[in-house]
């Protein structure tokens, strides 16, 4: 007989493989481990070869890169090889005073090294010494030459100094109003005359001669009568205590000016009595511009006949 289904015993499977208690009674056999072997490389051997073989090469680099750099040292600094030896100076006529004393100055600096001979401090110093030079350059040559390049002022006008009783003196004046040559003139150059009367008159050659700002001034009053009046001006004389300048024209006469007006309108008002006064054909002595009308344009001149 048969029991009922509910009344048997009911097994329980803990895993979802289960086949029957027979397999699952059965003793289980130990897994079998697998013994892992380490395969060497044989490059190993030859790398770490090849890593101290590296950092030996690089110690011997930066061993002769050092003794390199202190042999180099040695032979910059403690050697006669950078001294200075040499002055050589590139001047002309006008630099000779110049040259004298920049080498004086320089040879000082004889058996200095010249890769610390500071050019542009030396420079200055030797500029400061000579306003009239425009330029001063000192070059280093290696390994023991000092080079200077001396460059005067521009020559702009001769000078001509007249004195009472003796011959008319030349020298010729840069830009800045300093002497530049003496005892010489320049055909090219416009011509300033300077009447030496008094004291107070009296030049002195080692200073200024005329003042940079009046020596422009006069510059520029000759040559505008020359561009306005199409007339050359064969010399410009300067009176320094009158503050005027009469200039001297081709057609020998004199035109009169005051430097403490407006020299423009000076001009202007020789322009204007042109209509009545034909400076081009006329024989004129001088015409004076200096004094001012009622109306500003009152002009006053002389013909030569009227002097005899």
């Amino acid at each position: 007989m048969k029991l009922p289904s509910f009344l048997k015993r009911q097994r329980k499977t803990l895993k979802p493989s289960f086949r029957s208690y027979k397999t699952s009674l059965a003793p289980r056999r130990k897994p079998i481990k697998i013994k892992k072997t380490k395969i060497r490389n044989p490059l190993n051997k030859i790398t770490k070869h090849t890593k101290k073989k590296k950092q030996i090469l690089l110690f011997a680099k930066g061993a002769a890169l050092l003794l390199l750099l202190s042999a180099g040292s040695y032979f910059l600094f403690f050697t006669s090889y950078f001294e200075i030896q040499k002055i050589q100076i590139d001047s002309t006529e006008e630099t000779l005073d110049e040259e004298a004393t920049v080498n004086t100055y320089l040879q000082d600096y004889l058996g200095a090294n010249i890769l610390f001979f500071q050019t542009s401090k030396h420079e200055k110093v030797l500029l400061s010494d000579f306003p009239y030079l425009e330029n001063l350059k000192l070059h280093r040559t290696l390994p023991g030459t000092i080079k200077v390049s001396l460059t005067p002022h521009p020559q702009v006008a001769n000078i001509k100094i007249i004195q009472p009783g003796q011959d008319a003196y030349y020298l010729i004046i840069n830009d800045l109003g300093f002497v530049s040559s003496l005892g010489v003139s320049n055909e090219t150059l416009p011509t300033i005359a300077m009447n030496v009367t008094s004291i107070d008159d009296e030049i002195d050659f080692d200073a200024q001669i005329i003042s940079q700002e009046m020596l422009e001034k006069l510059l520029e009053v000759s040559k505008s009568y020359e561009g306005k009046f199409n007339m050359n001006i064969s010399e410009t004389i300067y009176l320094r205590q009158a503050r005027e300048v009469h200039l001297y024209t081709e057609r020998d006469f004199y035109v009169w000016l005051d430097l403490t007006q407006d020299i423009d309108e000076q001009m202007t008002k020789l322009k204007k009595a042109m209509t009545k006064l034909n400076i081009y054909e006329a024989n004129l002595e001088y015409i004076d511009l200096r004094i001012s009308g009622q109306n500003g344009e009152k002009v006053i001149y002389r013909l030569k006949q009227e002097q005899e």
